[in-house]
């Protein structure tokens, strides 16, 4: 009877499993006939406020609002970006950004995969076609939307043209069949769970479900890169093109030379691997960028893993959703950041291996491999293995003393670590570049060092206000279980302590580092700094865990923690960052077709004419879409 009763009730769950994935499947299809247009105005405004848009849909029905702010109130242009609905729009209107005589629009522009069109502040129109290459910017023909000025001052553009937001039945069929697939796997792994009468079965059900989470989140995030990221090189990526970079073909003195105060092995290694076999396509290299992240990702559950038992702390997940929030959109739209992304996954493979209690010649060896690949990564890497250093050798050494581990293992363990991480970090040193303009290290005697480092770690944990009271915070919440372990006896002497605590004390050293360097002239809410910040959150999660004694103590704890972390991230899961990021990257496409024609002076973002002729005798990819421009000048000249 008992037989039948699970048979039947693993036959009903692996209906519903089914059921649910094709559901996804309808959906995914019904959702996905469109793609989004977005709107850009380039605008002025002497107030701040919040600008707003009317959609009128093609159908009919309830109009659709779009808000967004209007943050610079001194006169600066200012870049804003409103995506329009996925639905066929007939037309919309731009309502005043601010009092009249307060502000002024400089250009307005409807732009998709397809095409763009624009208006400039006289209203004259152009388009210009993108996909599948770059053409010649051109007035715009009949087919284009009409603009109209309105007496109470907004902006009416009628007759929006559907070409470039419709997606092929085909396109649609594959996304629904890769959701159906999917979701069918994650229904399983959860009936998996459900099925069992095993002791702990709704535990294990609830942390699966957890799990299944947090990859709709890393779906997520990989869904705004391949929407939003674009095949053109940002800011520090144009140094590819120097003379003695990919110009100059492979170099050893290249691949090992500094950028800035950093050495990037691994990064130059897969930018000239990507030139070899793709071209140097940049979407193509943060897809593999976001791949390394998730490494990364792994890297960090895998190292708590070892520290705390996961079947009892079920719902850890909880604390990794927000390592996948949107505040940490620069370091996925540019793929250049890497480095980041490297030194931490080699950082955290490292200390995997750092507190071995039989200090054995393998581990050791592993240990400083790692390490030594962390400080070729980025400058950070160099802090962080110091930090590993240090601590692995107190712990060999508090090992020995209380005859935990053999005296000659530890020894040689400590022999073999310095002389090959301490070499390491030796060499790192070797030609090392005076910066151009030199700046004075602030040093935490100078209050502007702890300004900038608690806003710097309070903006990883989703605070945005420029306040140094949720950094004392967020610094108190991560300080405290970490003490707690290392002056608790019994705890100082296990292994998982020694591992979290040093994650902790090299993420927050680190942060230190870099306010000493950066402080003094630049911000700390750059959206490359949060991926530190918010390392801290399930390390300092998994030290609480270990710290407190199982109860309700512990538990309510944890869930004040989650509680304030969602509080603080709940206005960083939008778009809008990626959004404009996009828009930057296709304005700087614009300007090299325009150069490439001709009719540009080649001076595009941070790009340079001979940068951009270097990338041309590369054939880089994103100097293919414009050859149809070039053509097309050539054609006419003829």
């Amino acid at each position: 009877m008992n037989g039948k009763g699970k048979m039947s009730r693993s036959s009903l769950m692996t209906i519903v499993a089914m059921v649910l994935a094709l559901c996804a499947g309808a959906f995914v299809f019904l959702v996905s006939e469109r793609k989004e247009s977005t709107l850009v105005l380039m605008a002025t405004s002497l107030e701040a406020g919040e600008g707003q848009v009317l959609f009128e849909p093609v159908t009919g029905g309830k109009h659709i609002v779009r808000r967004f702010p209007v943050f610079d109130t001194a006169g600066n242009q200012a870049l804003l970006v409103i995506e329009l609905p996925a639905v066929a729009v007939s037309s919309l209107r731009i309502f005043p950004l601010a009092a009249a005589g307060k502000y002024a629009i400089d250009s307005i522009a409807l732009v998709n995969d397809a095409q763009r069109y624009r208006w400039n502040s006289e209203g004259a129109c152009t388009q210009q076609q993108h996909e599948p290459v770059f053409r010649p910017e051109s007035p715009c023909d009949t087919e284009a939307p009409i603009l109209m000025a309105q007496e109470d001052g907004s902006i009416t553009i009628a007759r929006i043209p559907e070409q470039g937001t419709v997606r092929s039945t085909l396109t649609r069929g594959l996304l629904a069949a890769l959701s159906i697939l999917l979701a069918a796997l994650a229904g399983f792994w959860l009936r998996g769970a459900a099925i069992g009468n095993r002791e702990g079965w709704r535990q294990l059900l609830v942390a699966r479900i957890l799990w299944v989470a947090v990859a709709v989140m890393c779906a997520y995030q990989l869904v705004l890169i391949c929407r939003y990221g674009t095949d053109v090189p940002y800011f520090d990526e144009w140094a590819y093109f120097r003379p003695d970079a990919l110009p100059a073909g492979f170099s050893w003195s290249w691949l090992f030379s500094f950028h800035n105060e950093h050495r990037i092995i691994f990064t130059y290694l897969l930018a000239w691997l990507n030139l070899k076999l793709f071209y140097l396509d940049f979407f193509k290299q943060m897809l593999f960028n976001f791949a390394l992240y998730l490494g990364l990702l792994f890297a960090l559950i895998r190292l708590v893993k070892k520290a705390v038992n996961l079947q009892e702390f079920y719902w850890f997940a909880m604390f990794m959703v927000f390592f996948l929030s949107p505040l940490n959109w620069e370091n996925h739209l540019w793929a250049f950041q890497s480095q980041i992304h490297l030194m931490f996954l080699f950082s955290f493979v490292s200390l995997h291996y750092a507190f071995d209690e039989k200090a054995s010649l393998r581990s050791t060896l592993l240990f400083s491999s790692f390490a030594l690949l962390a400080v070729g990564s980025f400058a950070s890497g160099l802090v962080i293995a110091l930090v590993c250093l240090i601590m692995h050798s107190l712990y060999l050494g508090s090992g020995m003393a209380s005859r935990r581990i053999e005296t000659a293992a530890g020894v040689r363990a400590l022999a073999v670590a310095w002389l090959l991480v301490g070499t390491g970090l030796g060499l790192w040193f070797y030609r090392y570049p005076t910066p151009e303009m030199q700046r004075a290290f602030t040093l935490p005697t100078d209050g502007a060092f702890w300004i900038y480092f608690l806003n710097i770690l309070s903006y990883g944990f989703g605070f945005e206000m420029e306040s140094v009271l949720p950094g004392v915070a967020c610094l108190l919440f991560v300080l405290v279980p970490a003490g707690m372990l290392m002056t608790a006896r019994e705890r100082r002497q296990e292994r998982g302590t020694w591992l979290i605590v040093t994650a902790i004390a090299a993420v927050l050293v680190t942060l230190a580092a870099i306010s000493m360097g950066r402080a003094s002239f630049s911000i700390a809410r750059h959206s490359r700094y949060a991926e530190f910040g918010m390392l801290l959150i399930p390390l300092a999660a998994a030290a609480w865990w270990r710290a407190l004694a199982p109860g309700k103590v512990r538990n309510a704890v944890l869930l004040f923690f989650w509680v304030g972390c969602f509080g603080s991230f709940a206005n960083d899961w939008s778009a809008g960052k990626y959004r404009t990021m996009r828009q930057v990257n296709v304005l700087t496409l614009e300007c090299i077709e325009q150069y490439y024609r001709g009719a540009g002076n080649g001076r595009c973002s941070e790009a340079t004419p001979e940068l951009l002729d270097a990338a041309k005798q590369l054939q880089v990819n994103f100097t293919r879409k414009t050859r149809a421009s070039e053509r097309d000048r050539t054609t006419g000249q003829q």
